[in-house]
C-alpha cells in the first residue's frame, strides 16, 4: 500500500484500468459459462422433444412400458444437461439417459459426439434402429438430426431418410419446425 501512496496518478489510473479489465474478463468467462449451460439445457430439452415426436416400431421395445433410452458418451459436455431429462415420461414410457461410450441397439436415441460421427458409424447405428442426433457440421449427411446454432438460437435440421432407415417415423409437427429437411 505504501507504494501506491507515492505512485503517480497515471500509474494509479493504469492499475485501476488493469483491475477493471481483469474483472471484466471474469464476468465474460462467467457469462460464457452461463450461455453454454443454457444452450446445453436447450439442447437437452430438444432431444427430449425429438423422442416425444418420434415413433419406433413396436418390436423395437421388449414391452409396451419399456423405457426409451437416450445414450450419450460420458465425456460429452452435453451429458450433464441430459441428466435433467432422465426420468421424464413419454406416453407410457419413462425416458432413461444412459452415459456410455458404447452406443448400441439398447439405445433408441443417441447423441453422437464429433469424434464418433463417421458416416460408417452413423449408418451402423441407423441399421440397429437408433435415432442419431449430433451437432457436427454436415451431421445430416449420415445422421438423422443435427443441432444447429444460428445466432443465439439452437435449431435443428433433419435427414428424414436416415430416420426412416432406423425405422423411426418423425412427426410432421417436428418436420415443420426444422430449418431444413432432407
Amino acid at each position: 500500500m505504501n507504494n501506491l501512496r507515492h505512485a503517480s496518478p497515471a500509474r494509479i489510473r493504469g492499475l485501476c484500468a488493469a483491475l477493471v479489465l481483469a474483472c471484466a474478463g471474469i464476468d465474460h468467462a462467467a457469462a460464457d459459462s452461463d450461455v453454454r449451460a443454457q444452450a446445453n439445457a436447450t439442447k437437452a430439452a430438444m432431444i427430449y422433444n425429438f423422442a416425444r415426436f418420434a415413433t419406433w416400431p413396436e418390436g423395437r421395445f421388449s414391452r409396451r412400458d419399456a423405457p426409451l433410452t437416450v445414450c450419450v458418451d460420458p465425456a460429452e459436455p452435453l451429458a450433464g444437461a441430459l441428466a435433467s431429462i432422465d426420468g421424464q415420461r413419454i406416453d407410457q414410457r419413462s425416458l432413461v439417459v444412459r452415459r456410455t461410450a458404447k452406443i448400441d441397439e439398447n439405445c433408441q436415441v443417441a447423441f453422437v459426439s464429433a469424434a464418433s460421427a463417421s458416416e460408417a458409424y452413423l449408418a451402423s447405428l441407423a441399421a440397429r434402429g437408433v435415432l442419431t442426433v449430433g451437432e457436427t457440421p454436415n451431421f445430416t449427411q449420415a445422421g438423422a438430426i443435427q443441432l444447429v446454432t444460428i445466432g443465439r438460437q439452437v435449431r435443428f435440421a433433419i435427414n428424414q431418410r436416415v430416420a426412416l432407415a432406423a425405422g423411426v417415423h418423425l412427426s410432421s409437427n417436428l418436420l415443420r419446425l426444422a430449418v431444413s429437411v432432407r
